[in-house]
C-alpha cells in the first residue's frame, strides 16, 4: 500500500521511470485524455507501449504488476489498485491520493503517458459520481502538463448514461 510517507518519499526522489528515446511520432495528441472502449484492455496496453517508446509512462491497474509486465512487456512503473498492503499498491478508495500521484507524475514528466486500467473497479469501490469527479481532476492535470491519459472501459459494464458522461469529457480512441 502506498502510505503518505511513501508519497512524500516519491516526491523527494521523483517517480523514477524508464525513459525511452525515439523519434517516432505519436498519433495521440499531448494534453488529451482518451476513452478506449474495449472488453479487455489489449488495445490500451499496445497504445501505451508505443507511447512509452517516446515518453515516460505510468500504469495504474487492477491487474497484478507481475502479470502486466509478463503479458504486455511493460518495463516502467506500475501501481496496483488493491486493498492488499504491499509495495506499489494504492487503495481504490483513496482517489485524492491517486490524483495527487498522477498530478505529480505529469508535472515532473512533461508529456508523459498514463494508462489507468481499472475504472470499473474504482467505481465499484467508490461510486460513479465520485470517480467521475476524480477523472475530471486528472484530466485537468493531463491538459495542463501536455500528458496523455488512456482510460479503457468495458461498454458492457457501465450504463449508457455513464458512458455518455465519460465520452462527453474524453476523446475517443
Amino acid at each position: 500500500m502506498i502510505s503518505d510517507m511513501m508519497v512524500a518519499t516519491l516526491l523527494k526522489q521523483g517517480l523514477r521511470l524508464n525513459l525511452f528515446n525515439s523519434q517516432k511520432k505519436s498519433t495521440l495528441e499531448a494534453g488529451t485524455a482518451y476513452i478506449v472502449k474495449e472488453e479487455k484492455p489489449d488495445q490500451s496496453y499496445k497504445a501505451f507501449l508505443e507511447l512509452s517508446k517516446q515518453k515516460d509512462g505510468l500504469v495504474i491497474t487492477r491487474i497484478h504488476p507481475h502479470r502486466v509486465r509478463k503479458r504486455f512487456n511493460i518495463t516502467g512503473d506500475i501501481l496496483w489498485l488493491s486493498t492488499i498492503e504491499t509495495h506499489n499498491t494504492i487503495e481504490p478508495t483513496q482517489l485524492s491520493k491517486l490524483a495527487f500521484i498522477i498530478g505529480h507524475f505529469v508535472k515532473t514528466n512533461k508529456g508523459g503517458a498514463i494508462l489507468l486500467d481499472g475504472l470499473e473497479y474504482l467505481i465499484m469501490q467508490n461510486d460513479f459520481k465520485t470517480v467521475l469527479r476524480f477523472v475530471y481532476s486528472v484530466m485537468d492535470y493531463i491538459s495542463m502538463h501536455k500528458a496523455i491519459l488512456l482510460l479503457p472501459i468495458s461498454p458492457k459494464i457501465l450504463s449508457k448514461s455513464q458512458i455518455k458522461m465519460l465520452e462527453r469529457e474524453l476523446d475517443p480512441y
